[in-house]
């Protein structure tokens, strides 16, 4: 298993793109592939490492990631509380505490890393980004991919999509 020091790469070396961010930081899953953990503008807070954002999540993001999440996808917030599946009056709870449960974190993480990889494949383009996944696709029985992603199956579905697209193999 390779340690995450040494998945920390910069994303010039990762992509042999000069104007790259430095702070992209690479995992490789127990499968092989190799993921990035989102530098998290999306969720409003900095995640080191792989470790770290399992902490993060165990322990439960702070509630100001579903609205910096929310201002990322320019979603109202009855759409994002739709995709995060958090009642109105759970989330005003959550607030109060200023923590959102594990559960509730994963599923904040997993629409922040979607909207990363849609991210790179519109070239950086936040705006680009959250239009696209915002918009049906035949490939996905007619969702968007913020609609298909709302399972942790449905997310690996549009993973894939997003890196055929990238790769060429679109269809």
């Amino acid at each position: 298993m390779v340690s995450n020091t040494a998945l920390k790469v910069s994303a010039k070396k990762a992509s042999g793109k000069k104007d790259a961010s430095k702070r992209k930081i690479l995992i490789i899953k127990d499968d092989g592939t190799i993921v990035e953990i989102p530098e998290s503008k999306a969720l409003g807070m900095r995640i080191k490492n792989k470790v770290d954002l399992m902490k993060s999540i165990r322990a439960g993001f702070p509630t100001k990631s579903i609205d910096s999440l929310r201002g990322q996808l320019a979603l109202s917030q009855e759409e994002m509380i739709k995709f995060v599946d958090i009642k109105n009056s759970t989330l005003a709870r959550r607030k109060e505490s200023g923590k959102l449960n594990n559960q509730e974190s994963d599923r904040v993480f997993r629409y922040a890393h979607i909207l990363e990889l849609a991210k790179e494949m519109m070239l950086g383009d936040n705006k680009e980004a959250s239009n696209w996944l915002k918009q049906p696709s035949p490939i996905l029985a007619d969702q968007s991919p913020l609609e298909y992603a709302s399972t942790e199956a449905g997310a690996r579905d549009v993973e894939r999509y997003i890196n055929r697209i990238m790769d060429g193999t679109y269809s």
